[in-house]
């Protein structure tokens, strides 16, 4: 299960390794994302907290592992619009 998680195998997480600015492994679980109302956030704020910025490739791998979570293709359901 931990080999299948940090090789990218599982569709419903996404690891981040430990380098460049991350001190620690870390793990990004899809089914608990949430939403906040966009008045909460300030630019500003953002850009002193953020902590890492994704690679070229890592944010290709991350908006696909996204997109099939919640497609939901690995469910094999033929949705018919």
């Amino acid at each position: 299960m931990v080999r299948d998680v940090k090789n990218q195998n599982l569709t419903q997480v996404f690891y981040l390794p430990r380098g460049a600015s991350l001190e620690e492994e870390y793990i990004v679980f899809f089914n608990t994302i949430v939403s906040c109302d966009t008045n909460h956030i300030f630019r500003e704020q953002l850009n002193e907290q953020k902590l890492f910025s994704l690679s070229d490739y890592g944010i290709y791998l991350f908006i696909f592992k996204l997109s099939i979570f919640l497609t939901r293709l690995n469910e094999e359901i033929s949705r018919n619009f």
